[in-house]
């Protein structure tokens, strides 16, 4: 009995592969949103207190202001290093899907294979530009 055809190992991948390279895409978007935010906040507190630096050394809360600001500045890092990680699983999960599109017991000529190997990565371009 044949191998399936590349098209229909593709099909299968991209069925099978598909929910799990949703996750990742789901987390990225939700990451990105949360460095979003948190910048945000960055912004917001240091316009604040840069603006009243004079009341806020009146009143002798600079070490209370330090640590709120640490708190802020800690999500924003925890959320870019979890942006950081889904690009560290989503990138080479898609290179090794498309690579096994490629790669299998098949009978094709030199042909068939360049061909192949030429249009897999645009097939995953458009997976990829999604992030």
């Amino acid at each position: 009995m044949a191998p399936p055809p590349i098209p229909l190992r593709l099909g299968f991948l991209a069925s099978h592969g598909g929910s799990n390279l949703q996750a990742i895409l789901e987390r990225l978007a939700e990451s990105y949103r949360r460095i979003r935010v948190a910048i945000a906040r960055i912004n917001a507190y240091l316009q604040e207190h840069l603006t009243g630096m004079a009341v806020l050394q009146l009143f002798g809360r600079e070490a209370r202001s330090y640590d709120e600001f640490e708190i802020i500045n800690l999500a924003h890092m925890k959320a870019y290093k979890d942006s950081i990680m889904a690009y560290g699983l989503f990138y080479p999960a898609v290179e090794f899907l498309g690579s096994l599109a490629v790669i299998g017991p098949t009978r094709i000529d030199y042909q068939h294979t360049i061909t192949a190997v030429s249009y897999i990565p645009r097939l995953f371009d458009r997976i990829l530009n999604e992030s």
